[in-house]
């Protein structure tokens, strides 16, 4: 996915969604967004709070210092498949209106760590998406499986997060704000 990321350089509104299905209960890499060596976006299965850990980087300078880490109060079972949705709207005049984070449909209660950015950071020419890499020797890779991985360059509403849940099976019909969706990875 070498490359793909450039349509989120700057983006002040974006949407993540997949299903996923962790096996193993550690400390493990599920998704990012990287320019570089700079994490923009990524996504962790955090295990000592059986919750998922979202970061936001928008300074450049690495994977930490501009990071803003939001913990799920959802608890994620390990081998069990569940629904994700992230949804960052900057335009948002409070973390919590900025940030939203969806587990099988339902709206998370998040634990915010300093103020959330209002975009998603410059994103050049040599970047990557990636699906479970590697980030260090505490969180690990992968280890599961994913299916129906999306991204938009929209933020989409409640209704449409319900819409992909689709009571717990993925949705394959039209999908909600067609016209901005940017990736959509079945697999």
């Amino acid at each position: 996915l070498n490359n793909q990321a450039q349509v989120f350089n700057n983006a002040t509104n974006f949407s993540f969604s997949g299903w996923f299905k962790i096996n193993i209960d550690r400390k493990q890499n599920i998704f990012e967004i990287k320019d570089g060596s700079n994490y923009r976006f990524n996504i962790n299965y955090y295990s000592n709070y059986e919750a998922l850990r979202i970061n936001i980087d928008t300074s450049g300078a690495g994977s930490g210092a501009d990071a803003q880490n939001l913990i799920s109060d959802g608890k994620i079972a390990i081998g069990e498949w569940f629904h994700y949705a992230g949804v960052f709207n900057g335009s948002g005049s409070t973390n919590a209106d900025r940030t939203k984070l969806y587990i099988n449909g339902q709206e998370q209660t998040l634990n915010f760590y300093g103020t959330q950015a209002t975009s998603l950071g410059a994103i050049g020419a040599t970047n990557t998406i990636s699906l479970g890499n590697l980030i260090n020797n505490i969180i690990i890779q992968f280890g599961g499986q994913a299916s129906n991985i999306q991204m938009w360059d929209a933020s989409l509403s409640l209704s449409e997060v319900t819409t992909l849940y689709n009571n717990g099976s993925p949705y394959t019909g039209t999908q909600p704000q067609s016209s901005n969706l940017r990736f959509w990875y079945k697999l």
